[in-house]
């Protein structure tokens, strides 16, 4: 059972030698050609999705390279599960796309989820959780400040919320009074 993924270095190894810009077809075509031998959830597809989001990106195509990225996590989702680790770098991917997309309710979303596998991953009280959490925090405190959507009076929920769980975090592992409680410090 032999499973072909087109890598973007052979691609663009056999652009050089051809001469021909038909890449996106030839991943296009590997992934119909996947879908019909093995399913539409098979990882090879996910794999290929991803090298076909880095061309898009090359291309300066960024609503085709979310959506192909968006399709890749899910194929992802499926096989590997909802809390897998591996799925991380899709979700770093799709926060960079949606911040240059201004699609402030997508990153939002995509922040909540970060967070939401970093719990599932590390535990609900973890000291690892602390980078995200602060993360989410910022981005939540500039969704106020900024006024980008949503209810501003839910939003301040959430940066308390946010505050107070990073601050539970540092008290269980650090206590007040420890050397790395400053360099913890949120934004």
């Amino acid at each position: 059972m032999c499973i072909s993924v087109i890598t973007f270095s052979n691609v663009l190894k056999a652009e050089d030698q051809s001469g021909t810009e038909n890449t996106v077809e030839q991943y296009l075509d590997e992934i119909h050609r996947l879908e019909v031998r093995y399913g539409p959830r098979h990882e090879a597809i996910g794999e290929n999705l991803i090298n076909l989001a880095k061309l898009y990106d090359a291309q300066g195509d960024k609503l085709k390279r979310r959506e192909t990225l968006k399709q890749a996590l899910q194929i992802h989702r499926l096989n590997y599960g909802l809390d897998s680790k591996d799925q991380l770098p899709i979700i770093e991917q799709l926060i960079a796309d949606n911040l240059v997309l201004e699609d402030w309710q997508a990153l939002d979303r995509n922040y909540d989820y970060l967070y939401w596998i970093n719990r599932r991953i590390y535990g609900v009280d973890s000291l690892e959780l602390l980078p995200v959490l602060n993360r989410v925090l910022e981005w939540k405190q500039n969704v106020v400040k900024q006024d980008l959507f949503g209810n501003p009076d839910i939003m301040n929920i959430q940066v308390v919320e946010l505050l107070r769980k990073i601050q539970q975090i540092r008290n269980k592992h650090l206590g007040e009074s420890a050397a790395l409680f400053k360099r913890t410090v949120f934004y």
